[in-house]
């Protein structure tokens, strides 16, 4: 075979020419001119001189119905993508999600974008339903299209026990609004509201303001009860300082047993409130140095015996923790019973996460573990004697600052909070010396134990240069360089694409897994959204080739066109992965029949390909001539990008897409558009490890896939829907997946 060559699929006879056909061919070939003479000018006098559309097209009676569905305004998310990406193959999502970081979706849109508490996306459109008018179909679904702005989803529980949503939108005045499927509530209190720091508590919305907190409880009416913090200047040693002109800090809420506490922290370069206020029982209380709190707090952190750990500020700008009891929790005995048990478990990560949820406790437990402490092994009496050691000096979960230097990296949307100490923290170990991690990431998070973030990963990162996003349990990394990372338990890919990176600042992940990126500083919801969406394939064209090389091998295909490998034995690719083939059942071909270089004549008159219609194309080098079953034609220049050879190949996708091998090492595909100018339309050309020489036999087989045989052991598998089917994903090895 000339090398470079594209060659077309073997008929059944072909594969089964037997030698003495072989021999008879030459006494044939003068009968075989005079016919193919014949057949050129058959098809010369046939074919439309200089047409570039269809001259005629079938009748439809479906297409007034099609254009009017394209005019309806959206009604679900997929239609809301085929809007602003018309170029996606379907509204419909995925049964089975897209791998993240190589084959899900990417889209930007610019309507206003909300994901709530029931990690529901929530989509603003000016041609969408008002509020109250879907609430009550929003309670099965997940994706939701709405005419109003939202700031905030409050769900809740009716009387019945059932959780039901209402919207906290924002008006054209600017003010605010709740809406249920009953009507519209205007609230009526005059604060700067921070709605995306907004929580559900109950039937009550907590909502931070520039300054305080307000408790709103709907209801007829909206009562509300807000606090304001008066924030103090800077005390100085010298009188005649001036007042501190740092900006005030965001307040920051956190739930107790009974109530909330609210305070300004005191982080880097803000000022923040005089002590904190507790809510509960329908009033503010305050917590300040009058009830013998410090002023200066930086974070507080509920314990389950109802006292709290204090993140102090002192004098100096140190970082001091402290104990305190607020209230007195009903500590479930047994269950501390069987955390200091699991001290002494053989599996070190259980021990460790005993351990762990053991400093969630405060000074009411301590007599309890005093009292268990003598009947424990060693390794348990070390550890609890590390817990008890709180009553001298108390540590943030175990964790002791080594000079206590801390900076605030993250405010997080839970009310968590990550601090980044550049000298490190050392944290005491079995029967050894302490450790010290330096630089640390620290995380504090309700309900959850003060854990250290992954050193190995961090051990090069601080702040500013590197920013923490963190939304549930999924924790990315960014920076200027290498965009947003998540961090794994052993490496950080990459979330974004280079040209995506302005979107810098994670937003959240839905509970169909779309993760959200927004660019740092837009916290409005009318902004724009990446969203990263497993659920559709990347609209961007996209062609996923799997290379095989069978060293002492071959490939080929079977009697039922199955891509073929063979070193001893031989396997088919079929549809769900790999099966034997018999080969005394069943023949593996590793080569077409010979066959002479077709003459120009012959490459005009015989089809590139037959599709499943009736229709035959024709061409393929400078044209795509289409001749449908009713033989109306359509000829179509191809763009000089997609110029090419004569003798290629044409092959045509599941979803109608055409893939045309007309050049060594390129493959175009080209979309066919009934409804467009042109009839057809190039999409896009891919070259990148697309084979290019000793080409044995390109073909489509019974999965869908496009395969090349070549080299001898080579096989080329493409996936035209631009994805890889997750359990043939799994069977590649993971660099040749990369």
């Amino acid at each position: 075979m000339r090398r470079g060559s594209i060659p077309t699929s073997p008929s059944r006879g072909e594969l089964l020419m037997n030698q003495s056909a072989r021999a008879s061919a030459a006494i044939l070939v003068f009968v075989v001119g005079i016919v193919t003479i014949a057949a050129l000018a058959f098809y010369l006098a046939s074919t439309p001189a200089t047409s570039t559309k269809a001259t005629t097209r079938p009748a439809t009676t479906t297409a007034p119905a099609t254009q009017s569905l394209a005019q309806a305004p959206p009604r679900t998310y997929g239609e809301v993508l085929k809007a602003a990406y018309p170029q996606l193959a379907t509204t419909q999502p995925m049964g089975v999600p897209l791998n993240v970081y190589t084959e899900a979706a990417h889209f930007v849109l610019t309507d206003p974008v909300y994901v709530c508490s029931r990690l529901d996306l929530w989509i603003t459109r000016p041609d969408a339903e008002p509020g109250e008018s879907m609430l009550e179909q929003a309670i099965d679904e997940q994706t939701h299209l709405v005419r109003d702005l939202i700031a905030f989803v409050h769900w809740a529980p009716d009387d019945r026990g059932k959780w039901r949503p209402r919207i906290i939108a924002k008006r054209d005045d600017g003010g605010f609004e709740i809406i249920s499927p009953a009507g519209r509530i205007p609230i009526t209190g005059n604060h700067p509201y921070i709605w995306r720091r907004a929580m559900s508590w109950g039937n009550a919305i907590v909502v931070p303001t520039e300054s305080g907190v307000s408790i709103l409880t709907p209801g007829e009416k909206i009562e509300e009860v807000h606090h304001a913090f008066t924030p103090p200047n800077e005390p100085s040693s010298e009188p005649s300082s001036e007042p501190s002109n740092d900006p005030l800090a965001e307040p920051q809420v956190t739930f107790d047993f009974n109530g909330i506490i609210a305070w300004m922290p005191w982080d880097d370069g803000r000022r923040g409130s005089s002590g904190a206020v507790r809510f509960a029982d329908g009033k503010f209380s305050p917590l300040g140095p009058g009830e013998g709190w410090p002023e200066k707090l930086v974070h507080v952190v509920p314990l389950l015996d109802g006292s709290v750990l204090q993140i102090i500020r002192d004098e100096n700008g140190k970082i001091v923790p402290k104990l305190e009891l607020l209230s007195r929790a009903d500590i479930d005995e047994k269950a501390v019973i069987a955390l200091v048990d699991q001290l002494s478990d053989a599996d070190p990560e259980k021990r460790r996460q005993a351990y762990n949820e053991l400093t969630r406790y405060g000074p009411l437990v301590w007599p309890l573990l005093e009292k268990l402490v003598e009947d424990q092994p060693p390794e348990a009496r070390i550890r609890l004697g590390q817990l008890l050691a709180n009553k001298i000096q108390p540590t943030m979960g175990g964790l002791t600052l080594v000079d206590g230097a801390l900076t605030t990296a993250a405010r997080l949307p839970d009310g968590g909070v990550v601090f980044f100490a550049p000298a490190g923290v050392s944290f005491p170990r079995e029967n050894a010396e302490p450790a010290v991690v330096k630089p640390a990431w620290i995380s504090v998070r309700p309900g959850k134990p003060v854990e250290l973030l992954p050193d190995k990963l961090l051990a090069d990162a601080a702040p500013p240069e590197q920013q923490i996003d963190v939304f549930r349990d999924e924790w990315v990394l960014t920076d200027a360089e290498h965009g947003p990372r998540r961090l794994m338990f052993n490496h950080m890919p990459r979330l974004l694409r280079d040209e995506e990176k302005a979107f810098s600042r994670l937003y959240a992940i839905d509970r169909r897994g779309r993760w959200l990126f927004r660019k740092p500083g837009d916290t409005h919801p009318s902004r724009e959204t990446l969203i990263i969406d497993p659920t559709f394939p990347d609209p961007n064209p996209r062609l996923p080739i799997w290379i095989m090389t069978i060293y002492q091998g071959t490939t080929g295909w079977d009697e039922n066109d199955w891509p073929c490998i063979k070193s001893g034995g031989a396997w088919a690719l079929r549809e769900k992965g790999w099966q034997p083939v018999d080969e005394t059942k069943q023949r593996m071909f590793t080569e077409l029949p010979q066959q002479e270089t077709p003459s120009p004549a012959a490459q005009l008159t015989e089809p590139l390909l037959i599709d499943a219609d009736g229709n035959r194309y024709y061409d393929g080098a400078t044209t795509l001539h289409v001749v449908s079953k009713a033989n109306q034609h359509i000829v179509w220049p191809l763009p000089l990008s997609a110029r090419g050879e004569p003798g290629g190949k044409l092959l045509r996708a599941e979803d109608g897409r055409l893939f045309l091998f007309n050049q060594p090492g390129r493959v175009c595909r080209i979309q066919p558009t009934p409804d467009g100018d042109e009839p057809f339309k190039l999409e896009a050309t891919f070259t990148h490890r697309v084979p290019a020489a000793d080409i044995a036999r390109i073909w489509m087989d019974g999965a869908n896939r496009i395969c090349v045989a070549y080299d001898g052991n080579k096989l080329a598998v493409m996936f035209p829907e631009g994805h890889i089917p997750p359990h043939i994903a799994t069977m590649i090895p993971a660099n040749e997946l990369r």
